[in-house]
């Protein structure tokens, strides 16, 4: 079950509570992926790229809800945050 996110909520606090929420099923995820055989490393890449997949598609739908900074790296993160025209 996910924690549901606080109006008060906001910025690097939001993110990080948000993180704290999915990270253990991202752990569950990479445990069992490595268990059918998965390295450990190959299951965390397709995860970031997959993220990164669901970031683009949200970006250009208009639908990523934190917009304050888009085009700053943001700390704990795999990438920049930033658009490339296709």
């Amino acid at each position: 079950m996910f924690l549901s996110p606080s109006p008060q909520w906001t910025g690097e606090d939001r993110r990080r509570r948000c993180m704290r929420t999915v990270y253990p099923s991202i752990i569950l995820i990479v445990e069992k992926a490595h268990l059918a055989g998965w390295s450990r490393e190959e299951v965390l890449i397709a995860i970031a790229d997959a993220a990164d997949s669901q970031l683009g598609d949200a970006t250009e739908a208009g639908s990523l809800i934190d917009t304050a900074y888009p085009h700053e790296e943001r700390a704990g993160t795999c990438a920049k945050v930033t658009r490339v025209p296709k």
